[in-house]
């Protein structure tokens, strides 16, 4: 939807113009699939598909969301430091939690605004629709307060935001949707959170395609997702617990001292089958991405 539709919608919706329009993009991974929680590097690229907020602030606290997408209901809540949960699973989750997550930055008082949301991201499509929401909303309560961030502050803020749906991920979405380049995609790496921009050749295409399967992360499939998080931090716990493993090992660490045979045998040692799964995709997917700095 172009900005101008978008306005004509705000003008429709909240009977004035808007101030300022905020977007940010969705995501494809190339490599790196549920690599980001155990702290292991992940290479997405940022797609064009993008959600985007039109924006009007208000004098009071309270915050007024129309979305225009099929099925999602207009909401309405009060920005603050403790804003309340809607139910389980409800997409205004994703508005709720950035904006708490700017209101305790603290400095001047949360602001309510007005907002139409368009998103040309899939949603549960694996195409990360909720994290670009996320980050969206983000920049929208940054800039109604003044406030300036680094894209990476951003995205560690919006991904910290997103854990108020009640889905334990990681930082990936939220880097690649507030740090991604044209024509690259970007090695992200954690603890400390960083990137490193790698160039995509320009005679090179990307088809991504549907599967067909429901890729959702909240919601009913949320305790699934959940769980996957759960069971790499058991693995960890348990092969802590052998001789031949320092107590304090992390996947970096593991990674970095043993090689992928030796890892995987340790693992098939120790760890139940549920669990053998996750630790053995973990460390074989890194396998498949170039390190390009140490």
């Amino acid at each position: 939807m172009q900005h101008s539709e978008l306005q004509a919608a705000f003008i429709t919706h909240f009977g004035q113009a808007p101030s300022f329009l905020v977007e940010a993009p969705g995501r494809v991974n190339l490599i790196g699939d549920h690599t980001d929680y155990n702290n292991l590097p992940v290479l997405p690229m940022a797609l064009r598909q993008r959600v985007r907020l039109v924006v009007r602030p208000r004098d009071d606290k309270e915050v007024n969301v129309v979305p225009l997408a099929a099925g999602l209901d207009p909401v309405s809540f009060a920005a603050g430091r403790d804003v309340p949960v809607a139910a389980h699973g409800h997409w205004s989750n994703y508005v709720r939690g950035p904006v708490q997550a700017v209101a305790r930055l603290g400095g001047e008082p949360a602001r309510g605004f007005d907002a139409i949301l368009a998103s040309e991201v899939p949603i549960a499509a694996g195409l990360s629709s909720s994290s670009a929401l996320v980050v969206a909303v983000t920049l929208a309560a940054l800039q109604l307060r003044g406030l300036e961030l680094d894209p990476l502050e951003v995205a560690s803020l919006a991904a910290g935001a997103e854990r108020f749906v009640g889905t334990q991920g990681g930082d990936m979405d939220h880097t690649i949707s507030a740090c991604g380049l044209a024509g690259h995609a970007l090695q992200i790496r954690f603890s400390p959170l960083r990137f490193t921009p790698l160039p995509v050749p320009s005679g090179w295409r990307f088809v991504v395609a549907h599967s067909g399967e429901v890729a959702e992360k909240s919601g009913a499939r949320e305790a699934d997702y959940n769980a996957r998080v759960r069971d790499c931090a058991r693995a960890l716990e348990q092969l802590r617990g052998l001789d031949a493993v320092p107590p304090d090992a992390t996947y970096p660490s593991l990674v970095a001292a043993y090689s992928e045979a030796d890892l995987l045998q340790l693992a098939r040692t120790t760890l139940e089958r549920t669990i053998l799964r996750r630790f053995r995709h973990t460390v074989t997917e890194l396998s498949l991405i170039h390190i390009s700095e140490p």
